[in-house]
């Protein structure tokens, strides 16, 4: 893991200081072929066991930046529905989304579940 962070780019920077989202798919590409790269020889083992690392570590950190506001393409269909409403608060005037009375109201009606149709026995 150390000497993935320790590379250093063509710009003089080390990947180890940059954000996940700025390494685009054609540059893990690059980094993966100079990770194979060794002394002796090609060492693909190696880069495996750093790529399974880097993708371990991700899933557990992963959690950290999960996006917190809900889909756009949601948002929108609520505020066509009329279940919620958009307001600008605070010091930065914020698009801040608050329930109506209506989406209260579709919050407590029932979920229709549709029966599931049971195969045929063939014993009968």
């Amino acid at each position: 893991m150390r000497e993935l962070c320790e590379m250093i780019t063509k710009k003089g920077d080390r990947i180890g200081s940059r954000a996940i989202n700025s390494i685009t798919p054609r540059g893990a590409d690059k980094i993966y072929d100079r990770l194979t790269l060794g002394p002796k020889g090609p060492r693909l083992r190696t880069a495996e066991k750093i790529v399974l690392l880097c993708r371990k570590a991700w899933r557990v950190v992963h959690r950290l930046y999960q996006r917190s506001s809900p889909s756009p393409r949601l948002v929108q269909t609520l505020l066509q529905k009329g279940w919620i409403e958009e307001q600008n608060q605070g010091p930065k005037n914020e698009i801040l989304h608050r329930l109506t009375e209506l989406g209260l109201e579709a919050k407590k009606l029932p979920i229709p579940i549709p029966q599931r149709r049971r195969p045929n026995s063939k014993g009968k």
